[in-house]
């Protein structure tokens, strides 16, 4: 009978020697970092063995195991119990004394600060996408570069307390030049997603910007047209490389909120060429385009038609909205008659100077401008005549 108890604990006595014989890595404090020699592992990082527990895990694709008799089964290619009567029989022999090189800096998987993310993934081995907490990715994101090579991943986890998005990257670690996949964000300027169906596309190709990698994946099944959006969110834009759309015909959809439709208008600064598609008001805060396709089964024909009618050019105006007063005074019957008219005006006009968007969570009243191309978002107190010229000139208000 095979004692498995005995011969790891001999095993794991001798295991840095063992490590030194039959892998090729270096030592960092009492993890053994070693190349996989079951795949085509060409960079340290990835495949770690702990010298003490004997424990080992390869972060790029999962595999894992919890003793040296696992482990070296892992590396000969055979089962638990040959591993162990080859383990038994190379222990016996002796003259296992050798001591591994220490990596130079050190190494911690856990911390990303003295990681840099590499313009591109320089190795075929995919990342290990199971999180600790959260489990597998409900969607797993591939973000290419304009030659198709892999920059990184977006992974969304969904879980009891809601859900959370984190990009995964091939990183180089400053100090030893190690390379291995992190939980870290893409290297500036960050790319769009389907970059490379962006920049092989013809002049003028309609593209479709989104918020999120959700949206943009459960689109890109409804529509023939390319897809896109961008890694980080709203706060991120500054940091994304959006030229190469400058040649296409662009169209913004942003979320059903304040925050997503100025970012929306931040992104058409940096683009003359895109229109943007106002969402509709009258929808929850935050409804965005997988919501019209998941709960209005929405075709490709019903998302065309959208983005044509709400595009800056043929604006509809938003419903079910609380319209503002047009001063801080309380007007007289014969104003409020004559502002009323004038509301109605706004409200059915698609020339009208400026859109009526809503309110924002704090209940402040949001307006764009197409004079200066700008969101306002005013408080009930700051809809006086010197705030409303900024939307309409002084001609426009006295008719």
């Amino acid at each position: 009978m095979i004692d498995f108890e005995k011969i790891n604990n001999v095993a794991l006595a001798n295991l840095e020697s063992l490590c030194c014989e039959y892998l090729d890595g270096k030592r960092s404090g009492r993890s053994f970092i070693a190349l996989n020699p079951t795949r085509n592992d060409t960079s340290l990082g990835s495949f770690h063995i702990h010298l003490d527990k004997g424990n080992w895990i390869d972060f790029a694709n999962g595999d894992k195991g919890g003793d040296t008799i696992s482990l070296m089964a892992y590396i000969w290619g055979c089962s638990q119990g040959d591993s162990a009567k080859k383990l038994s029989k190379r222990l016996n022999a002796g003259g296992l004394d050798k001591v591994a090189e220490v990596m130079t800096g050190g190494f911690n998987s856990s911390d990303t600060s003295d990681w840099e993310a590499l313009p591109y993934a320089d190795t075929v081995d995919a990342p290990y996408f199971d999180h600790k907490a959260w489990g597998k990715p409900t969607i797993k994101t591939h973000y290419k570069d304009e030659q198709g090579r892999t920059v990184g991943y977006v992974a969304r986890y969904e879980h009891a307390d809601g859900k959370d998005t984190i990009p995964i990257t091939y990183c180089k670690h400053k100090k030893t030049g190690l390379c291995a996949w992190k939980w870290k964000g893409f290297a500036k300027p960050r790319p769009l997603l389907n970059l490379d169906k962006i920049t092989s596309a013809n002049d003028n190709t309609p593209v479709l910007i989104v918020e999120g990698e959700k949206c943009a994946e459960i689109a890109q099944q409804k529509l023939n047209i390319i897809v896109t959006c961008w890694a980080g969110g709203t706060n991120a834009i500054d940091y994304v490389n959006f030229e190469p759309l400058n040649r296409h015909k662009v169209f913004i959809m942003p979320d059903n909120d304040v925050t997503g439709i100025k970012c929306a208008q931040n992104i058409k600064e940096k683009l003359s060429n895109a229109e943007i598609v106002f969402p509709d008001a009258s929808k929850p805060k935050g409804y965005d385009i997988a919501d019209y396709i998941e709960d209005k089964k929405w075709t490709e024909k019903e998302i065309k038609e959208f983005i044509k009618t709400r595009n800056e050019r043929k604006p509809k105006e938003a419903e079910n909205i609380n319209q503002p007063i047009l001063d801080e005074s309380k007007p007289s019957k014969k104003n409020r008659k004559k502002e009323n008219k004038k509301t109605q005006k706004i409200q059915s006009n698609d020339e009208e100077p400026f859109l009526i968007l809503g309110k924002d969570s704090d209940k402040n009243y949001c307006y764009y401008s197409k004079n200066d191309r700008h969101i306002h978002v005013w408080s009930a107190t700051n809809h006086t005549k010197n705030n409303f010229i900024q939307l309409a000139s002084w001609d426009y208000w006295d008719e």
